[in-house]
């Protein structure tokens, strides 16, 4: 449905919430550089500054125009050489803004940057294509537009999520560690 990297690169969540922050935590280390839009969600946000504050992440914030050209000038000036990931929402739940997704993700691969995108407000309204449109990550709520039930989302990405928040699994294999 979103052209992603396969079944092995899609993990099932509580919600959009999990999934965001499962992938934001596990895609930055200590020293990175993080870039997230002016119309991130606290869901976003939240995670963000919390790793700023307690891991050794840094992070801007570009501003969201409604000139298409001046929000890409915006996302180049706040991107540094120490930038990992780059987070926006795919449409804001506030001003109904569309991201140029595909263009960021553009500036993404030119940097050499992870390209993680919020599809809370725009999975299953507007069309989402992984592969072409540069995301490595991207995290969806299943009771939204996608009308699945509450209490589920997901993280589907291109195997750039490393660091696992919650450890468990099946009871095989007791001796692997």
């Amino acid at each position: 449905f979103f052209d992603g990297y396969g079944s092995e690169f899609v993990s099932f969540t509580l919600n959009c919430t999990e999934a965001l922050n499962v992938a934001i935590k596990g895609m930055v280390k200590a020293g990175d550089h993080i870039v997230i839009s002016s119309l991130e969600h606290n869901s976003v946000l939240r995670p963000v500054v919390r790793l700023s504050e307690t891991a050794g992440v840094s992070y801007s914030i570009f501003v969201v125009s409604k000139n298409e050209e001046e929000t890409l000038f915006n996302l180049k000036k706040a991107i540094n050489e120490k930038t990992k990931l780059i987070i926006i929402t795919s449409v804001s739940n506030v001003f109904g803004n569309i991201l140029p997704i595909k263009q960021i993700g553009d500036i993404a691969k030119e940097n050499k940057i992870l390209l993680l995108v919020d599809g809370a407000q725009g999975a299953g309204v507007i069309p989402i294509k992984m592969k072409e449109m540069g995301i490595n990550c991207l995290c969806v709520p299943g009771h939204k537009s996608l009308c699945g039930p509450m209490g589920i989302g997901a993280v589907l990405h291109d195997g750039s999520v490393k660091s696992t928040i919650i450890e468990g699994g099946t009871g095989t294999e007791s001796f692997n560690y």
